[in-house]
């Protein structure tokens, strides 16, 4: 700011708070004497109000009181009336009926009275009166009616009174309620005209220090002192802030200001720090990012004032900006070291020794700024073309440039001319350059500072011409002054400072800068907002894992040509783990498990057991874990197989395989097997390496890193060390590389061995960049490209994101829940560990039982309830399970062609039933009821008929007479309603039953249940045309229960009919029917639906059937019995087959040799049988 404009702006601020306080005072007693003139007029209106409304109330009071009067006078006329009345009666009745008309009419002229004369002629004549009594009674009756009518005259009169009080008084009411509003409405304006000027001068007023308004003089003042740390109570805990370039402060700027009345106060006590006894303080504030350039000129006698003045400058650089932004030089020509060594305590306590340089000759002074310039034009020139400054250039968060900080102690001994003009050329260059000098000149004698510069021409021909470039602060009169204000200076003092903060500079960059890298707040983890990532469109695999110290994203590039695969080292705490942990959780969150797969492989055996339970996720294909060398080998295996079957499928690379598939799909052609990206994490990969050496499978290493990345594998080692593992070659092929602290004195030999030799610039910058490495914290090189055919590696210091358990765990679980994620193609998780595949078997649920078949929210509600067990899953779970309740028909039907996978199927589900499920075992069976030419039986046929040897409560039956009596059985005892534990394994659905149905009912029982209608099968099977093995078959059957054949059997059976009891109900989900027994056949068809599957889950019956193919079960009766069996597996189907047999669910493309589909009622679920 320049000396002229500073001092206008405080004069003017001064004359503006004078004039303010002068204003407010005579408005304010405007405002008193406008607010006197409203109270008085006020108070003469409420006089005048009440003087009227008390007039007109004694006014009403006055009429009603004559009312009154009237009403009295009007009562006694009444009364006179009737005394008169009553004499004329008396004298009149008497003789009354003595005398005919003519006595009458002399009568009526001696009374003289009119109106008694026409009342009698109307009594006698009109009326018909000619009886004494009869005029007595009239008479009476007339005076009676006066009474009443002279009563409802005076309480009209009353009521008329009453109501013209009230309207008197609601007149008056609402005369001064409309007074008032006059009144008080114009007390509004008045206050209106005068608290608006008040107020909006009061608002001006105190808006100079109270901060309503978003800029203005004190509230500047007041955040640029804390910003730059001039009002810090304490330093005892350094905390860097991240700027890209700091503001410092020496100290302050006095100026005079002389605030009238209690503004003064207020002033005092709202900002202590920049207002007392009549002086403000101004922060005296430099930004690097304009350049720093100071000269300080002083005598012997401000020498530590200035030392500490300039010591505390660097402070607060420390303070507000990391030291691997800027670098210090100091010189001091004289080689005093007394005065160069209360700056270099400063960062020598700060850790990192390669933040100055101190040169303390002449000669090395002129060096250093030949070397300085130097740099600028070979290393600044080339990176700042077509950029403004510095600044603009760190702000790209790219190649960031340090700012140059240069001491000059004792300038005028440099008396070389080389010097200066070096010096100078830094100068003008100083604000693009980011360039900061700081003169320091020491005179023996404050008359020297009077007197002419000295002898040194070309010092005074430097000053002569930079001088308007510096802030000149001279000493005189034992103190510093602006040489541009004319104001005086007080330096702050770094020596009240504790070495205390000092060393904790010191602990926080050993440590590693700190920097707010938390996971969630760089990462969108929000379904709603998340944009999935294609890796087809940029040929290559972005992945977001760290920032840098302007918070900038980085990003880890796979698949590309530059940039195939990476690797991670560094000590133990270095980070590491949680950087892969990142970078899967990342890649989940930013691309479809259908575009990517993640293939984990942890030699440590410890790191990647998260993702095998609760934080599974869909993108997740492998996960291995093993210390032994055969498992080393058949991972290699296992990777060659996969590069194998992909070289098969693709001919250029994975992006025109994907291509292609796209293209087919769009044009509605038949496309190829999708193949995903697979990225492979490898955890200390050493021991693979270790594994492998010497063998013909070391081979295989090198092939998979030249060849995996077309064919869309990539891999991420992470080790501890990176010598002599890998060759010179596969190094080669593995660009990103992320270099962590290393603890030790191997770290410089670890970095030359990651990143190879570097030399120049490239050296010089590696080394600035992994000093003082902290947990997080890394070297980070990729290589990119700066022209057509040319590239270069770029090195940038970042540190990995940080991602704790308990929000990685959430995240995953997010995840696997999104929607975005639930249409994909299922993948089968496939995990090893300790030498083999991780296979769940039944003895090992039944040992752990406990901690793993009764987890909260596993264990049925009803404890009756059963929960059977089928195989590993593919998904999160420790293996698929399916629970059969009784409160519904819960039963299971079995289907596919291939045996093998059936077989294991059913020995889990039967294996799991006899199990101990939290109730007693007691009275538990399973019946197995096989046609014995069914395949399913005959191959296993010795497996199955060991099981009774096995367990006692397992019965195999295969004869049909056994079968039909255990089938009645079941029957009677369900619509006996009769409980009992018993799994029911039907081997050969179509078959059993088809023989079944020309089974005769001839025996008889207690209580023989409703028959249900024969089907054709029946009637095929009772016809003499049918198939003669059939035929044979049913003889056989006759003979062995003692039956008959042909009518002599009808006819038995029709007898048996009219004896038997009729009984229709409807329980559970399937009612039962009664029909007419047709060809004296037994129905088995309608009884497994309608009875046994229908009801019998109720009563603690559990079906499992098998069947071979959809179409055996899609239509007919049969139909029923696959409507009641909710529980479906599917075992070998095709993907129609199987899709139509569980209720037409979208079916993925895992339904292999292997893998079985099971559907409960609401999804399926993949797995992979127990006893395979």
């Amino acid at each position: 700011m320049k000396n002229e404009d500073f001092i206008k702006e405080i004069t003017g601020f001064e004359a503006e708070i004078n004039r303010l306080y002068q204003e407010r005072l005579a408005l304010e007693k405007e405002k008193n004497l406008a607010t006197d003139t409203c109270e008085a007029e006020r108070v003469k209106v409420l006089k005048q109000i009440e003087y009227e409304a008390n007039r007109k109330n004694e006014d009403c009071r006055k009429q009603y009181y004559l009312y009154l009067e009237n009403l009295d006078q009007l009562k006694n006329e009444l009364k006179d009336c009737e005394e008169t009345l009553g004499k004329v009666k008396g004298s009149t009745l008497d003789t009354l009926m003595a005398y005919d008309k003519r006595q009458l009419d002399e009568l009526l002229k001696k009374i003289g009275d009119s109106s008694l004369s026409a009342a009698i002629q109307k009594i006698f004549h009109l009326n018909g009166y000619f009886s004494n009594r009869k005029m007595k009674f009239a008479s009476y009756q007339m005076i009676q009616d006066g009474i009443a009518q002279a009563d409802e005259k005076i309480k009209k009169a009353a009521e008329n009174c009453n109501n013209r009080l009230a309207v008197i008084q609601q007149e008056k009411i609402t005369r001064y309620e409309q007074n008032k509003i006059i009144y008080y409405g114009k007390t509004r304006k008045i206050h209106s005209l005068y608290m608006t000027k008040i107020d909006n001068l009061e608002r001006k007023r105190q808006a100079l220090w109270t901060g309503d308004r978003p800029v203005h003089l004190f509230e500047a003042i007041q955040q640029t002192g804390r910003k730059v740390g001039l009002t810090m109570k304490t330093w005892d805990t350094y905390k860097p802030v991240n700027q890209r370039a700091g503001e410092v402060s020496p100290g302050w700027l006095l100026y005079p200001l002389n605030i009238p009345g209690e503004d003064r106060i207020e002033m005092e006590k709202r900002f202590p720090h920049f207002y007392s006894e009549k002086i403000i303080r101004f922060p005296y504030v430099f930004t690097y990012s304009n350049s720093l350039t100071l000269y300080l000129e002083f005598t012997q006698d401000g020498r530590i004032l200035a030392l500490d003045g300039i010591r505390y400058l660097i402070l607060q650089l420390i303070r507000t900006m990391p030291l691997l932004q800027y670098k210090i030089s100091f010189l001091d020509p004289l080689e005093r070291g007394t005065s160069i060594e209360r700056l270099q305590k400063l960062t020598e306590g700060s850790g990192c020794d390669i933040c100055y340089d101190a040169v303390c000759s002449v000669e090395d002074g002129l060096k250093h700024i030949m070397k300085l310039q130097e740099k600028y034009d070979r290393q600044y020139a080339p990176k700042l073309a077509g950029k403004g400054n510095i600044d603009d250039c760190n702000k790209e968060g790219r190649d960031l440039l340090e700012y140059q900080i240069l001491v000059i102690n004792d300038v005028e001994e440099f008396r070389e001319n080389p010097f200066y003009k070096t010096l100078g050329t830094l100068i003008e260059n100083a604000e693009k350059f980011g360039t900061s000098v700081i003169i320091l000149n020491n005179r023996s004698r404050e008359e020297e500072l009077q007197r002419n510069r000295g002898e040194n021409k070309e010092w005074n021909i430097f000053l002569n011409m930079y001088h308007k470039r510096f802030h000149s602060i001279i000493w005189k009169q034992n103190s510093f002054w602006d040489a541009e204000t004319g104001l005086k200076v007080l330096l702050s003092k770094a020596s009240q400072i504790p070495d205390v903060y000092i060393k904790s500079i010191a602990d926080c960059y050993r440590q590693g800068l700190d920097i707010d890298n938390d996971f969630l707040k760089y990462i969108c983890c929000d379904e709603r907002r998340i944009k999935l990532r294609d890796p087809y469109n940029k040929n290559y695999i972005r992945i977001p894992f760290a920032i840098d110290q302007n918070r900038q994203i980085h990003e880890l590039e796979l698949g590309s040509e530059l940039n195939a695969h990476a690797m991670v080292i560094g000590g133990t705490g270095a980070g590491k783990t949680n950087t892969l942990h990142v970078l899967i959780t990342s890649l989940a969150v930013h691309y479809h498990p259908d575009d990517v797969e993640i293939w984990l492989l942890d030699f440590k055996f410890t790191e990647m057991k998260i993702y095998k339970g609760a934080c599974w996720i869909p993108h997740i294909r492998l996960i291995g874990m093993d210390t032994e060398d055969s498992f080393a080998a058949g991972i290699l295996g296992k990777l060659e197989s996969e590069l194998t079957r992909r070289k098969k499928l693709i001919t250029g690379d994975i992006h025109d395989y994907e291509a292609e598939r796209r293209e087919s799909l769009r044009k509605g052609e038949q496309p190829k097997e999708k193949l995903s990206h697979v990225v492979l994490i490898l955890d200390e990969y050493q021991r693979l390496i270790q594994a492998v050496n010497g063998t013909d499978e070391r081979v295989i290493v090198e092939n998979l890193l030249r060849e995996s990345r077309a064919l869309g594998m990539y891999f991420v080692f992470s080790s501890q060390t990176s010598t002599g593992l890998l060759k010179d070659n596969e190094m080669g092929q593995i660009s990103g590389r992320m270099f962590m602290r290393v603890e030790g004195e191997r770290q410089n030999d670890e970095k030359l061995a990651f990143f190879g030799m570097t030399k120049g610039e490239e050296k010089e910058k590696l080394d600035v960049l992994s000093r003082n490495l902290g947990t997080g914290a890394m070297v980070y090189r990729n290589v990119e490209k700066v022209g057509k055919d040319v590239s270069e590696n770029h090195y940038v210091r970042v540190r990995s994101l940080y991602l704790p358990k308990i929000s990685q765990k959430m995240i995953l679980t997010k995840i696997a829940d999104m929607k975005i994620f639930k249409g994909h193609l299922p993948k089968r998780t496939l995990c090893y560990e300790g030498r083999r595949r991780k296979e769940m078997i039944i003895s090992q649920i039944v040992e752990d039982e406990k901690s793993l078949g009764y987890r909260k929210g596993i264990a049925p509600e009803n404890p009756d309830d059963r929960i059977l067990y089928l195989g590993t899953p593919v998904g999160p779970d420790f293996y698929t399970r399916m629970s059969l309740m009784r409160s519904r028909s819960d039963h299971i039907m079995l289907m596919g062609r291939n045996r093998k996978l059936q077989y294991a199927v059913l020995m889990s589900l039967i294996k799991s039933y006899v199990r101990k499920t939290g109730t007693d075992t007691d009275g538990k069976e399973i019946w197995i009821v096989a046609d014995e030419y069914n395949p399913l039986y005959t191959d296993y046929q010795k497996e199955w008929m060991q099981l009774p040897e096995r367990n006692g409560r397992i019965q195999v039956l295969e004869k049909i007479s056994e079968i039909c009596k255990k089938i009645y059985e079941l029957r009677e005892m369900v619509l006996r309603k009769e409980r009992k534990d018993i799994l029911l394994v039907i081997i050969g659905l179509s078959e059993l039953l088809e023989t079944m149905s020309g089974y005769p009912k001839t025996y008889e029982r207690k209580q023989s249940p409703p028959l249900q209608a024969p089907v054709e099968n029946a009637k095929l099977l009772s016809d003499g045309n049918g198939n003669s093995d059939l035929e044979e078959r049913r003889k056989k059957i006759l003979e062995a229960i003692g039956g008959h054949y042909g009518k002599e059997s009808e006819q038995k059976a029709q007898n048996l009919q009219k004896h038997t009891e009729t009984e229709t109900k409807s329980v559970g989900f399937a009612p039962v029917v009664e029909m007419p027994l047709e060809d004296g056949c037994y129905n088995a068809i309608s009884d497994m639906r309608d009875v046994i599957l229908g009801r019998g889950a109720l009563f603690d019956i559990h079906v499992i059937i098998t069947a071979d193919t959809y179409s055996e079960v899609k239509g007919g009766e049969m139909r029923g019995c696959l409507e009641r069996c909710r529980h479906r597996i599917g075992c070998g189907l095709t993907k129609e087959e199987c899709g139509s047999f569980l209720e037409n669910m979208k079916v993925g493309n895992m339904l292999d040799d292997n893998t079985c589909a099971y559907y409960d009622g609401s999804r399926i679920n993949y797995f992979l049988p127990f006893m395979m």
